[in-house]
Formats: structure tokens, sequence, C-alpha cells
């Protein structure tokens, strides 16, 4: 805007002529231009990710784990205006890991795609810090995902909450600076989901004479393996817990599995190592380990199954059968 001040000076007589001094003074007045989120000078958008974030044995490397949208304001100028002449990114929490990932937990990164809303223009967000492509963050939504990648992750961590990183703008309008923060809301907790098989669904023991068995207390035992699979390179720190019950256990002794055949005196026994394992939920515990490559089981437990003499009891000929379940939980 222009404006125009003119100042009359006094005039001067000199003879019949008059002389008018006038004094032009032009000013150039600039208009106050403002960028801003909603009338803000800076914003903050929170990403919310889920609070649990299981592994199943199946997920490999560059699966996605979770994602979601967020919309939010961009940022406009009042002039109409470009909204910046200079933006900048730094991340303020994990690492590089490439190809627009940043890894923000041993094992998991987070990739970042943002959209305009008038000009369609999207791109991913470079997973390195300073210059970047950020469409002078007139962001208007913007895309997340965690991501398995290469490293071994331990059950029980945690993609942390906090500020994930922050861009700076210089505003071209007023050359003042504006601020966009990006951070999880919230923490997510890595769980492990872990597979249980089994070498044998029918045992086969061994056919035992019953004075034999009268002598001994026991027949031959047959061995069962029960193979524990864990998402690929991960960590069980607390090892997982294999689980027996039976819908038949015996009605003298229910720390063994009771005999459906016909057979007398005698009733099924589960041994890990030479310990007894209750049929009624009786617990074999597996260790600390890390799961190795995919197809590879993480731990293998040997459980022993015989025929058992019940105490006090003849046994006689006949045919021994039970039936008891094994199930699998994490720690």
């Amino acid at each position: 805007m222009n404006r125009v001040i003119v100042v009359t000076q006094h005039s001067v007589f000199h003879g019949p002529s008059f002389l008018l001094c006038v004094l032009l003074y032009l000013y150039s007045g600039v208009a106050n231009a403002t960028c801003s989120w909603n009338g803000q000078n800076s914003t903050v958008v929170n990403i919310q990710v889920p609070s649990y974030i299981a592994l199943t044995p199946q997920v490999s490397v560059g699966e996605v784990l979770a994602s979601g949208d967020i919309n939010f304001p961009e940022l406009t100028c009042n002039d109409g205006e470009a909204q910046s002449q200079q933006t900048s990114w730094l991340w303020n929490s994990g690492t590089d890991a490439g190809q627009n990932l940043r890894q923000v937990s041993p094992g998991i990164g987070i990739r970042l795609k943002w959209a305009a809303a008038n000009s369609g223009e999207s791109a991913y967000l470079s997973s390195g810090s300073g210059l970047a492509s950020t469409g002078d963050f007139n962001w208007s939504s913007l895309h997340w995902e965690l991501i398995r990648i290469s490293g071994t992750i331990i059950k029980g961590q945690q993609v942390a909450a906090g500020v994930l990183g922050q861009g700076n703008i210089i505003s071209r309008s007023d050359n003042s600076s504006r601020d966009f923060v990006l951070q999880l809301a919230n923490a997510a907790t890595i769980t492990a989901v872990c597979s249980l098989s089994v070498d044998k669904s029918l045992v086969l023991l061994p056919d035992t004479d019953a004075n034999i068995l009268t002598t001994n207390g026991y027949s031959g035992s047959v061995p069962l393996n029960a193979y524990v699979t864990c998402p690929t390179d991960t960590t069980l720190p607390n090892g997982t817990n294999l689980r027996l019950a039976t819908s038949q256990a015996d009605i003298t002794d229910n720390s063994l599995v009771g005999n459906a055949g016909n057979a007398q005196g005698v009733a099924i026994e589960i041994l890990n190592g030479n310990k007894r394992v209750s049929a009624q939920d009786g617990r074999v515990e597996q260790t600390s380990f890390t799961q190795g490559v995919a197809g590879t089981t993480g731990a293998t437990e040997t459980l022993n199954v015989r025929m058992s003499r019940l105490p006090g009891q003849k046994v006689t000929a006949g045919s021994v059968r039970g039936t008891f379940t094994l199930t699998l939980s994490v720690n």
C-alpha cells in the first residue's frame, strides 16, 4: 500500500510572481501477513498407537504391525502466498534404518507419509534428519506404519511415547519461525505369540506283562517331543510354560491319567526327566530362550509317557487307554 502526504510550505513573494514549494513524501507500507495453523504459530500432532502389539511366528521383516491415519489443519498464510522459504526436519528419537524407516525400538521401525489437502502432493518423510521434502509443512493428513525391521526383539520391550521429531518453517510472508511437532501419544508394548506342536498325537505304549508291571511299578516309557516356535529373532526373557491337563484323572491319584481301558490297577504317568508332571494342571517351564530363524524350533521339551501301577491294587491284563492335552503359555 502506498500513501502520499502533501506538505505545503509558506509562499515566498518575488515581485509579481509567487513560488509555491511543494514537498512530496512517499512512504511504503508493508502488510503484516502471517502463517499459522488455525491461528497458532506451532502445532503438535499426536500418533495414537496400539497399547500392545503381538508378534506371531509368521511375522517377517518388512511386515506392517500397526498403521493409521491422522487428519489435522494445514498451515495457511493470510496473504495467499507460498507458506515458507525454508524448511527443515529434525528427528528427536530413534535411528535411521533406511528406506524411509526410523527405528524407534529394537526391531521396530516407523514410516510416515504426509499429504497436502489442496495440492494433492504426498511423500514419505525421510528417515534422516536435516533438509527433507516436507511440502512446506502444509500437511493435512499423515499415514503412519509400525514395521518389523531387522534386529532382535525382546518380549515386553516398548516403543516409547514422546516426541518423534520436529519441523521448522521460516515463513515467506513475515520471515518468522513456525514449529511442527510430531509425537507418539502413548507407548506400545511388544508381546509374543508362540505356537506348540508335538511329534506324535498318538503314543503307543509297549505291551507289558502284568507281573512285570506289578514288580517294577511301571512300564517302559515312550518319548513325546513338544516343540515351541516363537516369532523370528525374538527373545523370551521369562520363557514359556507347557501345561498338562486331562478330563479323566485317576480317582485314586489325580496326578495320573486314569485308564479308560479294561486293565485294572494301572494308570498313565507323564514325566519330565525323572519328575512326574501332574495330569491336573502340571507345568513344565522352558527358561529364557531366543527364537532363531523362521522355520526352526525355539525350544524343545521331551516328556516321557508310561504305565504306572496304582499302589494297593492288583494289576490285571487288559487294555490301557487315556487322553491328555498340552497347552502353551508365554511368560
